[in-house]
């Protein structure tokens, strides 16, 4: 055999040999640990009444990897349409305390209270939207094997607004006249600004005239006001002029205009899941004319 076959089938043999063998052929890299994840569970917002909202939610981190994850920091932005600023909140060291498992997750209540008054009134004013949107998103800072790891959520809903009914006076008219006691007709006007129609179930009242208390009631008859629509209802009351004075009387008898003030309280059904009723307490001044 030539020289050069012989070295060409010896270098042949060798690299059979060294294949067989096992180790020395490079081995893949193991790996890397799956990445912790969070998402964001949103609960169904609740009105605590017609000014108070309770957004709750519950932030879930997933760890799928072999060694367990250590939470430092939680921080929450809550974005509503109305809500001049984003509302912050951040989980204490009491919610972060547990690490969470391999290969489990942790679940993190939390709960936004907002305010409804202080919202822009082109959104809770009478003629805007009927529900208002948010925006909430998460920042979560971990540690895993000594390696800080960052995680983000975010999640979108919306809720529905309820606007309190305007009421005003339009006419207080007089009835019988028995001796000093006078019968009062006061005519209410209640406008409804929502897109769902109101239903008031109870109306106690205290009328007061020209800085003097006139009359007070109640009316137990449900009375319904459609949606974007007003209503209105006659007040009964009795006036005595025994414990009056001379000039009081006068105006009424007159039938002048007079200064009104307006009291009292309400139980009114919206017929909505997220707040199906609530207790409306009014104070309303203004004035209007004595009719007979």
């Amino acid at each position: 055999m030539p020289k050069l076959a012989r070295l060409g089938a010896a270098l042949a043999a060798s690299s059979l040999c060294l294949l067989a063998l096992p180790g020395c052929a490079s081995r893949p890299e193991p790996p890397a640990p799956a990445a912790p994840a969070a998402r964001i569970e949103a609960g169904t917002p609740r009105l605590l009444d017609q000014r108070s909202l309770l957004v709750p939610l519950v932030l879930v981190v997933s760890n799928p990897g072999d060694r367990e994850l250590k939470l430092e920091s939680a921080e929450l932005r809550l974005e509503v349409e109305g809500e001049k600023e984003p509302l912050g909140l951040s989980l204490g060291p009491a919610a972060l305390a547990a690490p969470v498992p391999a290969r489990g997750e942790a679940r993190l209540p939390a709960e936004f209270a907002l305010d409804l008054r202080g919202f822009d009134e082109a959104v809770v004013g009478p003629g805007g939207p009927a529900r208002a949107g948010w925006e909430l998103r998460a920042r979560i800072g971990a540690r895993r094997e000594g390696l800080p790891a960052e995680l983000e959520a975010e999640a979108e809903g919306s809720f529905p607004l309820v606007r309190e009914p305007r009421l005003r006076i339009s006419s207080v008219g007089i009835g019988r006249d028995i001796l000093v006691v006078t019968d009062l007709e006061i005519a209410l006007e209640i406008e409804n600004p929502n897109d769902f129609p109101l239903a008031f179930s109870a109306l106690d009242y205290e009328f007061q005239g020209e800085g003097r208390y006139w009359a007070e009631g109640s009316r137990a008859e449900e009375l319904l006001i459609p949606a974007r629509a007003s209503r209105s209802v006659v007040l009964e009351g009795s006036m005595n002029f025994a414990n009056m004075d001379r000039r009081l009387f006068d105006l009424v008898a007159t039938l002048k205009v007079v200064r009104y003030r307006l009291k009292g309280g309400a139980r009114i059904a919206t017929g909505l899941e997220a707040l199906p009723a609530f207790e409306l307490a009014f104070d309303q001044s203004g004035s209007c004319e004595v009719k007979r």
